[in-house]
């Protein structure tokens, strides 16, 4: 069984299905919720059936959505109210105090949504 975390982090946590094409593009954007909020994390953990299935440091928040028309021009122009991130695989130590481990029950409620802060 796999160790519940504890967050000593400010953590973003996005529930996902699955990895396809992969947990970073799967997580990194389209998610409706306060830009301003979620430039206060320290990382975003990509959920998979309660296991954090990917670590991320983002470097950058900008608001974005799935419509080619959307992403090719500023989101901004189009009212766009989405939000995703840019970043990178966090480092070695965070990847191992997180990866792997199971969200608290408290997280994995179905009710609020996909995206959930920790703080």
């Amino acid at each position: 069984m796999a160790t519940v975390i504890a967050f000593s982090d400010k953590c973003i946590i996005i529930k996902i299905k699955n990895q396809h094409p992969s947990i970073y593009e799967k997580v990194r954007r389209c998610w409706n919720n306060s830009i301003e909020r979620a430039k206060q994390a320290d990382y975003v953990l990509a959920v998979i059936n309660g296991v954090v299935a990917g670590v991320y440091k983002p470097t950058e928040w900008n608001y974005t959505c799935d419509d080619a028309k959307c992403i090719k021009n500023n989101c901004e122009k189009y009212q766009c109210k989405r939000i995703g991130f840019t970043g990178e695989e966090a480092d070695i130590a965070i990847q191992h105090k997180y990866l792997n481990k199971n969200i608290p029950a408290l997280y994995m409620r179905p009710d609020p949504g996909p995206f959930q802060y920790t703080y």
